[in-house]
């Protein structure tokens, strides 16, 4: 039997700062969620937000890790489960001078 994913829904929007509430569990500080991003060609990507704080009242604050443009409240968010990862360009200021 497949688990159950933890869905919420974003209730609010700040530039790269978004509040989503969930009612069933809340996710982990420092977790990923996923949100649907809507796009023009109907491809659609995934923005990943990271949790940051337990607010009360079924509510976390997440970070973005891009852009929130185009994210209407009400859209699903995702619990990942997974810590938030970024990716780093194989040419950054640490690697180059270590080289």
């Amino acid at each position: 039997m497949p688990e159950q994913q933890n869905v919420g829904k974003v209730i609010e929007i700040k530039g790269v700062v978004i509040d989503a509430a969930f009612t069933d569990n809340l996710p982990e500080i420092n977790t990923a969620l996923e949100i649907a991003m809507p796009s023009e060609d109907g491809k659609g990507a995934v923005l990943i937000a990271e949790v940051q704080q337990h607010l009360g009242d079924d509510r976390v604050r997440a970070v973005a890790m891009d852009s929130t443009d185009g994210i209407p409240r009400a859209s699903p968010s995702v619990d990942s489960i997974a810590t938030a990862r970024t990716r780093s360009s194989p040419r950054c200021c640490c690697t180059s001078a270590m080289t």
